[in-house]
């Protein structure tokens, strides 16, 4: 089949929504391509295809995790993970990611038990992992743990200086750990000291703006880098 010949060949199937060879890695790899484009509930139907005629395909219940968590369906991906854990049999083949998803979908839920418990799990197996520390760092955050979650947005940057989740997150972190304790006088009085105009509110709110259009910007400009540190 021809260079050119070939993406026809595959747009044709992708439109159809059928696979001529009833095999599980051409599910898998129709699967990803729709990922790979955002196209998660496409994806998704690929994936059930491929997992009902092998259903000990690993990979392909990984992905289907990764496209639950995109689609908000977090119970779904922890099952997938669960049943990669059981496939897999033992640690020592265990991925980082395994635990890092369903850490991510039970912080999602607001389970932090298990999230703590699923990141700890993960940390041997991801330590060069920026997408690790950002998440851990959101867990930190939510547990008003805010030194421990500014050190691994630290990480996660340096590891990743182009991630604007990560520059955004760090700022709104440090405005938390900074917020004053409520009815603070000497708080407030150092606000009015500094910014006589502006009240604890006010900040809150440009601070939040400002973060906000950074994060939509730095979204939009991924092909530039990221140079923009000085004020978080």
């Amino acid at each position: 089949m021809t260079k050119i010949a070939r993406p026809i060949v595959i747009f044709l199937v992708l439109a159809c929504g059928v696979v001529s060879a009833q095999d599980a890695r051409e599910y898998f790899k129709f699967a990803k391509f729709k990922y790979d484009q955002g196209d998660y509930e496409g994806a998704l139907k690929f994936l059930d295809q491929a997992i009902e005629i092998d259903t000990m395909y690993s990979n392909a219940f990984f992905l289907r995790a990764e496209v639950n968590y995109n689609l908000k369906q977090y119970y779904n991906a922890i099952t997938d993970i669960n049943h990669i854990i059981r496939i897999d049999n033992s640690e020592t083949t265990y991925s980082g990611d395994y635990f890092l998803i369903r850490a991510k979908a039970y912080l999602a839920l607001g389970n932090l038990d298990k999230a703590a418990v699923d990141l700890e799990r993960s940390y041997p197996l991801s330590k060069n992992n920026a997408e690790y520390y950002y998440y851990r760092a959101k867990f930190y955050k939510a547990t008003n743990n805010y030194l421990h979650a500014l050190t691994d947005l630290d990480k996660a940057i340096k590891l990743n200086p182009d991630n604007a989740d990560a520059y955004a997150l760090r700022a709104m972190t440090k405005w938390e750990y900074l917020k004053p304790i409520k009815g603070s006088d000497t708080y407030e009085s150092i606000l009015s000291a500094t910014w006589p105009w502006c009240s604890t509110v006010t900040i809150m709110s440009i601070t939040r703006s400002v973060v906000t259009f950074y994060m939509l910007w730095a979204k939009r400009k991924k092909h530039w880098k990221i140079t923009t540190k000085w004020w978080i």
